[in-house]
């Protein structure tokens, strides 16, 4: 067991799993270090605290291949704070169930695998983990290390608020006299909200996930400024909104509605105030800090379990660490190709994917250019090739090849005839932004990121042939694209 002067919460660990040879990963369920390996019960649902577990797991952090495990594969061993992953649950999942769990484990696994790790074995998000990043060191005493310099908070478990008596111990907040009511009239330039009703105004607000979301929308409507002139305009139920698990008050989680409890608005402006004070609870701190890091994945990981999956058929073409095709060419990042070594540096290539039809540069008439946040930046995650059918040019079908959904798609249509290729901004591990190229000089946008001169961006351009057909080839990691080619000829060719 870790040493008895840690807190309880610290002590407890859970893992994710991924064996090298079916690359499912699963949860295990809530154990301890003991010396240089972590013990868990097998079941995601047990606690070596339950007096029913006999038999529990050992295993060390990190690869551990089946010689030394005495087991039938190699393992990557992914481990984290068991309440870490209760917060991460609230955030992400609408309904914990079994199958949400597992589905949820499985994308903490190849999110673990797709991101780069220092030489020390530390994990390299692009962000500082709220502050306390520069703490992790080899053999070092990090939680001691953070009280010391000024972070008590991180030795608190990071618990929610459960009881009254909690809120009534936070630093009052700011006191509003009720406004005015103001009356909207449907008067002849007005912009739109004039003709909503004001409960609907309210509930367009209550779907905001965040204060500066809101901030906008006043700034940009005077009707929905004058509505919400001060926060006692909004009712309770607008308050209650900002408490779910995407809005702005979402880490406190404080008291469920069949509590009884219903002065929403003074416990919101009483936690934002001793936010701004420093006087919330140090649980409360630390929950709100996790919070914030989970918050960075929560989207992506919300995408993949609204349905969000690899598009195309497995193509026969090696993008592995290749600049040039046979007959065509290639844009590709840094990409390490095997399982079993840490990413240090670039991306990880796992499937390689091709578009089932193959073009002719007349044929295509738009693109749609999906992209995700991955770490803290932008990448682009998948294309949607639009293309007319036959001699029937207002008859059009769509192919996506990669990771491709209408919400995070960007449509560019484009002039008959003119398509010439694809301008492409790479960064080392991944492509971050991408243009359409006409032959008349012109191009779309940038959808994405082109780096806006910053360092660590490159450029390059896949052309397409005149009176050639082509075809797309992508290669992608569990989330974004990383390297994509074009291929004339067919798919086989």
């Amino acid at each position: 067991m870790p040493s008895s002067t840690l807190p309880e919460w610290y002590k407890e660990l859970r893992a994710v799993r991924l064996p090298l040879k079916t690359g499912v990963a699963r949860l295990t369920g809530v154990g301890f270090l003991s010396g240089r390996k972590v013990c868990t019960p097998r079941d995601p649902m047990c606690s070596y605290k339950d007096s029913n577990i006999r038999v529990m797991e050992a295993f060390h952090p990190l690869y551990e291949s089946k010689a030394s495990s005495h087991s039938q594969d190699d393992y990557w061993n992914f481990i984290f704070h068991s309440a870490c992953w209760d917060i991460l649950c609230d955030r992400v999942l609408l309904d914990v169930t079994p199958s949400a769990v597992n589905d949820l484990a499985r994308l903490l696994g190849e999110l673990f695998l797709c991101t780069t790790w220092s030489r020390d074995g530390y994990i390299e998000p692009g962000h500082d983990f709220g502050g306390v990043a520069k703490f992790r060191q080899p053999f070092s005493y990090p939680l001691d290390e953070m009280i010391d310099a000024g972070f008590p908070w991180a030795a608190f478990a990071p618990s929610k608020l459960v009881s009254k008596e909690i809120f009534s111990s936070i630093a009052g907040g700011e006191i509003l006299s009720p406004g005015e009511v103001v009356e909207l009239r449907n008067t002849t330039g007005h912009d739109v909200f004039c003709r909503l009703p004001m409960d609907i105004i309210h509930s367009l607000l209550a779907f905001l996930p965040s204060s500066g979301d809101i901030r906008n929308l006043r700034l940009a409507s005077r009707p929905v400024a004058l509505v919400t002139r001060t926060s006692l305009q909004l009712p309770q139920t607008f308050w209650r909104c900002r408490f779910s698990s995407d809005a702005d008050m979402g880490f406190a989680l404080p008291l469920d509605a069949d509590r009884g409890f219903t002065d929403w608005r003074s416990l919101y402006f009483s936690i934002r105030h001793g936010l701004r004070k420093q006087q919330i609870p140090d649980d409360l701190k630390n929950r709100k800090v996790i919070w914030d890091i989970v918050g960075i994945y929560a989207p992506l990981l919300r995408l993949h379990l609204r349905g969000l999956s690899l598009h195309g058929i497995p193509a026969l073409t090696s993008l592995a660490q290749s600049r040039f095709l046979p007959a065509g060419d290639i844009i590709t990042t840094k990409t390490m190709t095997t399982y079993s070594e840490l990413l240090h540096v670039g991306s990880r290539l796992i499937f390689t994917r091709s578009l089932l039809p193959k073009l002719a540069e007349g044929e295509v008439c738009a693109f749609g250019i999906s992209t995700i946040t991955f770490t803290s930046r932008i990448y682009v995650s998948g294309l949607r090739v639009v293309y007319s059918s036959g001699s029937d040019s207002s008859t059009s079908i769509d192919h996506s090849l990669g990771y491709v959904m209408s919400s995070i798609d960007t449509l560019i249509r484009l002039p008959a005839y003119n398509f010439c290729g694809l301008e492409l901004a790479t960064c080392v591990d991944g492509i971050v932004g991408m243009r359409v190229l006409l032959d008349d000089g012109y191009h779309s946008a940038w959808v994405g990121n082109n780096g806006q001169g910053q360092p660590g961006v490159e450029f390059g351009v896949l052309s397409v042939k005149k009176n050639r057909s082509f075809n797309f080839v992508a290669g992608f990691d569990h989330f974004k694209m990383v390297a994509l080619a074009v291929k004339f000829g067919g798919i086989e060719d």
